[in-house]
């Protein structure tokens, strides 16, 4: 149906990229620890998180930044973010050929305020 051709035609340019719904700033305005200990692990990645004591702070998800080799990691740019997630993990998919990505993790809070980038890991895949 026509309805069908519209919706995906949205998904197709609109909504490509996942993306992170703006901060509740008058909520809350601090961002959470940043991740840590970003490593490769068995066809994924790995990362921690430091609990706070403060619920507000407390990590409800982690959003996935890739970066193909020689892009500056740039977490402003919303058409980096490779997945969003509640996880401490995510597997990662392998194409073709082998490329070289840089990934960074950020936390997300429960306000959706967002951590500094975590150091970026370098992956061929």
């Amino acid at each position: 149906s026509s309805n069908t051709v519209f919706t995906d035609s949205l998904k197709m340019i609109y909504q490509r990229h996942p993306a992170i719904i703006p901060a509740y700033k008058h909520l809350d305005s601090i961002a959470p620890p940043a991740v840590t200990n970003v490593i490769k692990r068995r066809g994924g990645i790995s990362w921690s998180h430091s609990h706070s004591g403060d619920q507000m702070q407390s990590a409800q998800f982690f959003v996935i930044y890739r970066f193909p080799e020689g892009t500056a990691p740039d977490t402003d740019n919303s058409s980096y973010i490779y997945k969003i997630t509640d996880k401490r993990e995510i597997e990662l998919k392998t194409g073709p050929k082998k490329e070289t990505y840089l990934y960074v993790v950020t936390a997300l809070d429960r306000c959706r305020n967002e951590s500094s980038p975590s150091k970026p890991l370098k992956i061929r895949h």
